[in-house]
């Protein structure tokens, strides 16, 4: 309400702060600054008299790269194979994508929470993709009500006006529930994915996929993809103080322009370490013969047991029940106001 004011007032025009504005395309990036301020603040890690977004997720960033995504613990979650996991992620995910029923989107947000203690792993172990996350869930159902603040309305077809903020700016029991359903979507899902890459071994995973079907290079490049993201963490971390150390300012003091040519110094190098990395890992594998034979051994094979059936169980059900629902009430949308 403060930022359309003062958009207002200032004849389309956003002030951010005393001495900064931006227009209304850079407002998507000043509420996931501020958001995600308000959220590490929850967890006792903002940073004081910092109002620069990678100042304030640069600690956060490297904790996350030095965790390598797979966090090991003696759990029932971990003793599932990466297969199964991946499979129960897909179709939990898709059954909640593909409906806006309310008590089943609670029911999963709460099963989704649960996986947590289940899995032994604290919400502290993964805080900053939790942060981000939840940074962007915040961040999206703000654009939702800015741009359609009655959508809700025009679904479920009726309209119950609470109070009005300004203009066509209302709150309405039909946006309210739809907000809320957007948001489950996320609790339902952002927990799971979190659980799946910090119980998941990317080896063991990738030899779970070959053993399903897949291509063991397709599966051998999925386990890469996931073991090069703390990598390129660390380099991005590695170079901007390298730049940073040779007097290179890439604070807000600096003007738009400027900082952008110095971010470019930073991915220049990024790019250059990626390749070298990439070149070097590939002969590596060439060495040892990768893609000559059809088939290949793996280190790390689990069989199936009751567990990853049962979670495949779990997911055919989940996914099944949400077309039923779908056909049956003949609309995707828990409709209380009819």
């Amino acid at each position: 309400v403060s930022l359309l004011k003062k958009y207002k007032e200032r004849g389309g025009v956003v002030v951010v702060n005393n001495d900064c504005d931006c227009c209304p395309a850079f407002i998507f990036v000043f509420l996931l600054k501020n958001i995600v301020k308000a959220v590490m603040a929850i967890f006792g890690d903002t940073p004081t008299n910092s109002d620069n977004l990678s100042e304030l997720l640069e600690k956060n960033m490297i904790d996350y790269s030095k965790s390598n995504n797979y966090i090991e613990k003696d759990s029932i979650i971990h003793k599932m194979t990466g297969a199964s996991k991946l499979a129960c992620l897909l179709l939990w995910t898709f059954a909640a994508m593909i409906t806006f029923n309310t008590p089943f989107l609670i029911f999963l947000s709460l099963l989704a929470l649960f996986l947590f203690p289940l899995s032994k792993i604290k919400i502290s172990e993964v805080k900053f993709m939790f942060i981000l996350l939840m940074s962007f869930m915040v961040v999206n159902g703000l654009l939702i009500y800015l741009f359609s603040p009655e959508h809700g309305c025009s679904l479920y077809g009726t309209r119950h006006l609470l109070f009005t903020i300004i203009g066509r700016y209302t709150i309405t029991w039909e946006q309210l529930l739809y907000q809320f359903n957007v948001m489950l979507k996320y609790t339902a899902t952002v927990p799971l994915i979190l659980v799946f890459i910090s119980s998941t071994n990317p080896s063991e995973l990738a030899c779970s996929l070959n053993k399903i079907g897949f291509s063991y290079s397709i599966a051998y490049s999925f386990s890469l993809a996931m073991r090069y993201i703390p990598d390129t963490i660390n380099e991005f971390m590695d170079i901007s103080k390298s730049q940073q150390a040779r007097g290179i300012e890439m604070s807000k003091k600096e003007k738009l322009i400027n900082r952008i040519k110095s971010a470019a110094l930073i991915v220049l190098p990024l790019i250059l370490t990626s390749i070298e990395r990439i070149d070097r890992i590939t002969n590596a594998m060439e060495l040892r013969k990768f893609g000559c034979s059809k088939k290949r051994t793996w280190i790390l094979e689990r069989k199936f047991n009751f567990l990853d059936y049962f979670a495949l169980a779990l997911g055919i059900l989940f996914i099944c029940y949400s077309l039923y629902y779908n056909i049956s009430n003949g609309s995707r949308y828990f409709n209380p106001f009819i």
